[in-house]
């Protein structure tokens, strides 16, 4: 008699685990994953050197390019195009419809390093603290202009740095300057959730753990284009972008969107 319930209960116990493991794959296939590539139908200009009017003695043995548009001459993708889930506003989406969002906070740097913004774009979240460092032997300024957070503007001596913790969310990238050397520029994207992607320098961008099976509202963002238009090349079909968003449903799993094209300036 023991042994048969001993047999039983190793019995529910082994269904048991399938069931769960079966529970935990269906709900790992409810997410999606994208990936896209985006490319600049005009020409791979090379990016142009900027001769420093401040500091020259110390910037000036830094070569320093242009980076507003970066667009690799081999594949002709595009660097640091953002693309993220676009909540509230007009036609943004309601944080509620993304899920569970366990995001911790964290400390993301924005370093002044030869005389340039390093990274060009950055990604935080609500929580996040910004350190804005500075690795020259000049001093520089960051001049953030946010829209929800208070604005910014500290003076950042050499090797020094200051900190703030950015408690709520911006609908867009909002510019970053140093009015002591001009020619820096960054850009900050402050968001609530974790559904974001930054190109790397071949225009490649991949977000994962999205909700599948529903119709998602992204924002698109390029420093210099202001993309409005693009062209799927899998499809031949123009990309709708209305008030700068644009709708997608994504199947779960992997979904390769392929190229989108974006027309010259």
């Amino acid at each position: 008699m023991l042994r048969k319930v001993f047999c039983f209960a190793m019995m529910f116990a082994a269904l048991g685990v399938v069931a769960t493991a079966a529970a935990t794959t269906t709900a790992a296939a409810e997410t999606a994953t994208l990936k896209v590539q985006v490319v600049y139908e005009g020409k791979a200009e090379p990016p142009k050197e900027i001769k420093p009017n401040t500091d020259k003695e110390f910037c000036g043995k830094h070569k320093t390019y242009e980076e507003r548009l970066l667009v690799d001459p081999e594949t002709k993708g595009i660097k640091n195009v953002v693309l993220y889930i676009y909540v509230g506003g007009r036609n943004g989406m309601d944080l509620k419809d993304l899920g569970t969002l366990d995001i911790k906070p964290s400390t993301k740097v924005l370093d002044n390093d030869k005389c340039r913004f390093e990274p060009r774009v950055l990604v935080m979240h609500v929580d996040d603290t910004l350190k804005i460092k500075n690795s020259d032997a000049v001093a520089h300024n960051a001049k953030v202009s946010f829209f929800n957070n208070p604005e910014i503007n500290p003076v950042i001596p050499a090797n020094g740095f200051k900190e703030y913790k950015l408690e709520e969310p911006e609908g867009g990238v909002v510019p970053v300057e140093c009015s002591i050397h001009t020619w820096m520029r960054a850009g900050l994207l402050v968001l609530d959730h974790r559904f974001a992607g930054i190109s790397n320098e071949k225009g490649e961008i991949e977000i994962s753990g999205l909700p599948a099976g529903k119709e998602l509202t992204f924002r698109i963002y390029q420093e210099e284009l202001r993309i409005r238009k693009m062209k799927s090349e899998k499809s031949g079909k123009d990309i709708k972008i209305s008030r700068g968003a644009l709708k997608l449903t994504l199947e779960p799993g992997e979904n390769d969107l392929g190229k989108w094209v974006v027309p010259a300036k």
